[in-house]
């Protein structure tokens, strides 16, 4: 695993290739926030590009610098359905890999604290030792946390990925699955791979990108910005240190309901 952020010796911000107006120090609105959040919160502000890293000596990627922005997650809270349990143990294995990614561990059945600290869920996630479930950048041997620009960029990531599982299990129609939705404050920087590296964004074949995750986890990186898969125009935001978030509060909870085919919001 990566060492200590905060003993990390700071980026060096080796000169690299940025596409077209990627310097620019324009601040950007991250767009509309949900009417639950409370008022007086500070205003967010895009990410800034800066110069490029090498990573593990390999292709260099531009940085990303956040100043206050905010980015959502989603988190897995209970299962709900008529049962209470999974039914069988077939069924466990693709959806119990799938919750595992999300902070939830089997078996279920058990109400989550929905008023937990979302920074305290953050934290105790990033800081485990035990093996994740795999995801796009990381192959289960370190933690991850993954955020999206906007509410709805984390629903499309988790409906698919929630749907795929329950379909390989042949689940019963009806399950259902509630999320927390939580909105957190970022500042700092992260590798910034939307342009120029397709590999990272293959729809199914997730190794290239789990080869660069580990070597940015090992180097101690805060995080890695790419487009998202599942919904076009969207981002995405690979969080792998909890210092990197500053403030997080919750939103709402969110229910998702197995239809036989795919997941669909209650």
């Amino acid at each position: 695993m990566a060492k200590n952020p905060q003993a990390a010796k700071p980026l060096s911000g080796r000169k690299g290739s940025i596409p077209a107006g990627g310097a620019s120090m324009a601040r950007e609105s991250c767009g509309a926030v949900p009417s639950a959040i409370v008022c007086g919160d500070p205003p967010a502000f895009g990410p800034v590009r800066k110069p490029a890293a090498k990573v593990a000596g390999r292709r260099s990627a531009p940085l990303l610098e956040y100043r206050a922005a905010f980015r959502f997650n989603l988190r897995a809270l209970v299962d709900q359905s008529p049962t209470g349990a999974l039914a069988t143990r077939e069924e466990s294995r693709p959806l119990g890999a799938f919750l595992k990614g999300y902070g939830v561990d089997l078996p279920l059945g058990r109400a989550w604290d929905e008023d937990a600290d979302p920074m305290d869920k953050l934290r105790d996630h990033l800081a485990r030792t035990d093996r994740t479930g795999p995801s796009r950048y990381s192959d289960g041997s370190f933690p991850i946390v993954y955020m999206g620009d906007a509410p709805e960029a984390c629903l499309a990531e988790v409906r698919h990925h929630l749907g795929r599982a329950l379909g390989e299990t042949g689940a019963a129609k009806g399950r259902i699955h509630c999320f927390l939705l939580a909105r957190f404050t970022l500042a700092g920087e992260a590798l910034d791979v939307r342009r120029g590296f397709p590999a990272l964004h293959h729809a199914e074949d997730w190794a290239p990108a789990q080869s660069f995750g580990r070597r940015a986890a090992a180097e101690g990186r805060s995080g890695i910005t790419c487009r998202s898969v599942r919904r076009k125009g969207a981002e995405n935001l690979g969080v792998l240190r909890s210092g990197f978030a500053r403030a997080g509060i919750r939103v709402k909870v969110i229910a998702l309901r197995w239809d036989g085919a795919g997941v669909v919001p209650v």
